[in-house]
């Protein structure tokens, strides 16, 4: 499911750049082709929101972000994004 496709189902559309906590999340690193250790990820990071899912009953965002110039992917929760920047 992509982000804001129906009025309101989401808070932040495809190609907004939010702040996001990233503790606790299971980073994604391309160019190592695996997951990141948690004691490398930074505990925030400005992303751009890529897609987005529904959850139950919470929103969760595909958020792409670059940590050491590589590229990055994680899933956060909506409640995990502090704002757009």
């Amino acid at each position: 499911m992509e982000a804001a496709s129906e009025p309101g189902q989401y808070a932040y559309a495809r190609g907004e750049e939010v702040i996001a906590r990233l503790s606790g999340t299971d980073v994604y690193h391309v160019q190592g082709g695996g997951q990141l250790s948690e004691a490398c990820v930074p505990n925030w990071t400005i992303a751009q929101i890529v897609s987005a899912r529904r959850r139950r009953t919470c929103a969760t965002y595909l958020v792409r972000f670059r940590h050491d110039e590589c590229e990055c992917f994680v899933w956060v929760s909506e409640s995990s994004i502090d704002g757009v920047c």
